[in-house]
């Protein structure tokens, strides 16, 4: 008999979601002392019932999937997380990873990547600006990128 799956009859809707635009719902989390699941499986079942409010949810940083996509939905973060901090070649790989992550997400799973479509499509246009911004020479002008780049990503 399949094993069943529960979540916390304490642990709100909004409360869970929060939680996955920080964390992936699973491990440690001592800094954020956010709650988790026992364990992935329990983590996983919940993602599937909240990722469109994750991704919606007005704390997710906009130019970043919610940790939760990361673990799992398999999206890729690197290039946001490089961009200013890496040289051109490597958030240009990065972010070719990336744009993979997404493609193969919504191969692998169209009815839950139909559901966040909208903010799939804008998480592309910041993964693309991010390697944009890597080709960057001119320091003010790069400054002034990274600046802008930090509120780019809201569908």
């Amino acid at each position: 008999m399949p094993r069943r799956r529960r979540t916390s009859k304490l642990r709100s809707d909004s409360e869970t979601v929060e939680m996955f635009v920080h964390n992936t719902g699973y491990g440690a989390t001592l800094l954020t002392g956010q709650p988790t699941f026992s364990d992935e499986e329990d983590a996983a079942a919940a993602w599937e019932l909240r990722r469109t409010a994750t991704w919606s949810h007005e704390h997710r940083p906009s130019n970043r999937p919610p940790y939760a996509a990361t673990l799992h939905d398999g999206i890729g973060r690197a290039a946001v997380d490089l961009v200013g901090r890496a040289p051109a070649e490597e958030v240009r790989q990065a972010a070719d990873a990336d744009a993979a992550s997404v493609d193969a997400f919504r191969r692998s799973r169209p009815a839950a990547a139909r559901a966040i479509d909208e903010h799939l499509d804008a998480y592309l246009a910041v993964i693309a600006t991010a390697a944009a911004i890597a080709e960057i020479d001119d320091e003010d002008a790069l400054d002034a990128a990274l600046r802008r780049f930090e509120t780019a990503g809201r569908p």
